[in-house]
């Protein structure tokens, strides 16, 4: 107990006598029950929010007590709930750092303050972003003041309105033309040009969006003190103090005030939803479009989303009534984790109140989760067109988010007390916990294979297929007759190609005769008759190839199956068009599409295949890898294998058929081993349908498993031109 409550540093501040400076207004909010009071200074915004206990501290200083008796009078008023002296000190730094309290100030006594504050300074620039800096402009009131008159009618009911069904009109026109947007967000989210436009547009609406803000806080009778620009990126984006609003009394005052910025970008994503769909193709279009993915994908993703803590977190917590969320959740996972792994104890444990501990409990994991996987899309996103800056803005976003978490553990170890030996014990565990994880990502086997996804294929030789342009005139086998190799199916007649055939023999005819005269009578036409001459018997030989194969012909023995005999003859066929198949004797072929990675991994060493057919997926096939098409595909065997169709590979939105995948694919096929000798009617069935193959590689360690599915990962997203 003695370590908590007191502290070395006592003895540098038990003689200064506080008190508020005369410009600080006290203000009193509640939460859940619970009375809050706010320090606000009326001439620059800075504000405190205090807990009762702190507030009755502060009211024992007026000037005339010392910190020493203001504290003694509240250890003997409150034994249970007093302050430690630590905590004095901290309190007394924060009002110093925001000039809300004045004292008789000593040399010693201003060197420790200013040493605290360094401190925390420094603490808070370790959570800095470096690649976001901050440049204050100051007082933005006068270029507002002209907007001050739209204040009463934005903040109306009539004005909500009016939002409101803009808002509502603009997300059903979207829902409506959603493929069109996915199709032009495609080629904005890959045009340098595009991105070029909405990095000089960001600013403008970020404008608006500041704007907002600072127009809400004059709805209730506060002023923004201060604007700046923050460099995010490079791209300047401008930001106002909206810090006057911790001060209302009403959290629903607050909650708007956070929401305004939000409001304004969805405002305007609503008119340039209008806009993009009135205008036509061109610069007004394009820049309607941006405008709307700016406005509502950054609040999808990131302003207004609670899980960050932007203006939809802010809005969040003052509408379920939630003071800090995101620290304080952290905090209560943090002691959680620590005394449950590592036996520490906390000196003052977080304050829960009544309806707080579900949401301190999910808030730090949901967030953390969030905001690592939408650091790992942003860096696959910049790698896409930088390798480089991709991989760099990758590892600082996955340092914020994994690293600095871990080396807050090990300074809530180095904070703990030494007494009794907590330390060590703590520092035992931590090792025990990092060998024991070691141990376990390093070394324990797991499966590891490969899944995708294929369908049941016909080989080429089974396939039956028109060799040349032309009508079915005959039909000389029926569904599920027995043929033979080199068996007539059909016979295709074009008539054009008779007529044709027949042209070419006249001119071939009339050359030779011309070219034959010409030796004798003119031998410098000689040349050009010759060529002439060979080109028409070449054509004539294509025409008689093509006249040859006007009998399909079966390429194998098997069962045929002709889905539509009656409708067959009669039909007009182009070369190459399917009429049937045959079901054959060899093995069922499952074929497959696999991403690039993927198929290194399933080429590189023997596999166990295993097969589920759609039809029945409780049985498992075995199987073995066949042939595969050389080089990687650009198109899909089957637009079944398509994410429009269901299956697991991104296609081109552009692609009506649903068969050109977003990136190559590598085809090969899987022989099955035991299900091609099921009834040819059930085979025929399955012609066509999906199948789930999984290729086993044995077991490899988990740490193992996730380095090359990172590797993985990266090679398929990363530009490596970059």
């Amino acid at each position: 107990m003695e370590s908590s409550l007191f502290s070395p540093r006592w003895y540098r501040v038990a003689g200064l006598r506080p008190q508020l400076r005369a410009q600080v207004e006290l203000k009193r909010q509640a939460q859940r029950g619970t009375p809050w009071y706010v320090l606000q200074d009326r001439g620059s915004d800075e504000a405190r929010r205090l807990n009762p206990v702190a507030y009755a501290f502060l009211g024992r200083c007026d000037g005339s007590v010392s910190v020493q008796q203001a504290w003694d009078a509240q250890l003997a008023a409150h034994p249970e709930e007093a302050m430690s002296q630590d905590e004095v000190i901290e309190l007394l730094v924060a009002l110093h750092s925001r000039g809300l309290v004045q004292f008789d100030v000593t040399p010693d006594v201003e060197n420790l303050f200013h040493t605290l504050d360094r401190r925390q300074r420094r603490r808070r620039r370790g959570g800095v972003n470096p690649m976001a800096f901050r440049l204050t402009l100051g007082d933005p009131s006068r270029a507002l003041d002209p907007l001050a008159r739209l204040v009463p009618v934005l903040f109306s009911g009539a004005g909500f309105c009016v939002w409101l069904a803009a808002v509502l009109a603009g997300g059903l026109a979207a829902a409506m033309h959603w493929s069109e947007l996915l199709l032009d967000a495609d080629k904005v989210l890959r045009s340098p040009g595009y991105l070029l436009m909405a990095w000089l547009m960001y600013p403008l609406i970020k404008t608006v969006h500041e704007a907002a803000h600072a127009l809400a806080l004059r709805r209730y009778g506060e002023h923004v003190r201060l604007a700046g620009i923050s460099l995010i990126l490079l791209n300047p984006v401008p930001f106002v103090d909206a810090s006057a609003a911790d001060g209302l009394r009403s959290r629903h005052q607050r909650a708007l005030v956070s929401a305004a910025g939000i409001m304004a970008e969805l405002f305007m994503a609503a008119l340039a939803m209008a806009v993009w769909l009135a205008a036509q193709p061109g610069v007004v279009r394009d820049v309607a479009f941006v405008t709307m993915l700016i406005g509502g994908l950054s609040t999808l993703l990131t302003n207004g989303n609670p899980l960050l803590r932007y203006d939809g977190y802010y809005v969040f917590c003052d509408l379920l009534d939630l003071r800090n969320l995101a620290t304080r959740s952290g905090r209560y996972w943090a002691e959680g984790l620590g005394r449950r792994l590592f036996g520490i104890r906390t000196r003052a444990p977080i304050d829960v109140l009544p309806g707080e501990r579900f949401w301190l409990r999910v808030y730090a994991p949901l967030s953390w989760v969030y905001r690592l996987v939408l650091s790992l899309v942003v860096g696959l996103w910049v790698g896409s067109f930088s390798a480089l800056v991709g991989v760099f803005v990758g590892t600082m976003m996955l340092i914020a988010n994994i690293g600095l978490p871990l080396w807050r553990v090990a300074q809530m170890l180095r904070a703990a007390p030494t007494e009794d030996g907590e330390r060590r014990r703590a520092a035992w565990r931590a090792t025990a916990t990092g060998v024991l994880m070691a141990g376990l990502l390093g070394g324990l086997p797991l499966p590891y294979n490969t899944l995708a996804e294929g369908v049941v294929w016909l080989p080429e030789q089974a396939q039956i297929r028109a060799g040349t342009d032309g009508f079915v005139v005959a039909l000389h086998a029926v569904d599920g007759q027995r043929v033979r190799a080199g068996d007539v199916i059909a016979t295709l007649d074009d008539p054009q190609l008779a007529a044709q055939r027949a042209t070419l023999v006249a001119d071939a005819a009339e050359l030779d005769v011309l070219l034959f005269r010409a030796i004798d009578l003119a031998p410098q036409d000689a040349p050009d008759l010759r060529e002439r001459l060979a080109y028409a018997q070449a054509e004539l030989a294509r025409l008689d190839d093509k006249l040859g194969r006007r009998e399909i012909r079966a390429q194998s023995d098997g069962l045929l199956v002709l889905s539509q005999q009656d409708e067959v003859v009669g039909q007009f066929h182009r070369r190459g068009d399917p009429i049937g198949y045959l079901l054959t004797p060899a093995p069922t072929v499952i074929r497959v599409a696999l991403p690039q990675q993927e198929a290194d991994l399933v080429r590189s060493g023997p596999s166990d295949v295993r097969v589920r057919l759609a039809d029945d997926s409780a049985s498992v096939h075995a199987g073995r890898i066949g042939n595969s098409v050389p080089g990687a595909a650009t198109r899909l065997p089957s637009a079944a294998l398509g994410d429009t169709a269901g299956g697991r590979i991104a296609t081109d939105p552009g692609d009506r058929q649903g068969l050109t995948p977003r990136q190559p694919v590598v085809v090969l096929d899987v022989e099955l081993a035991d299900a091609a000798r099921s009834a040819d009617a059930k085979r025929s069935e399955l012609i066509g349908a999906r199948a789930l193959v999984r290729f086993d590689h044995g077991t490899r360690p988990i740490a193992f498993q996730a380095m090359r599915q990172l590797q993985q990962l990266f090679l398929g997203h990363f530009n490596p031109s970059t």
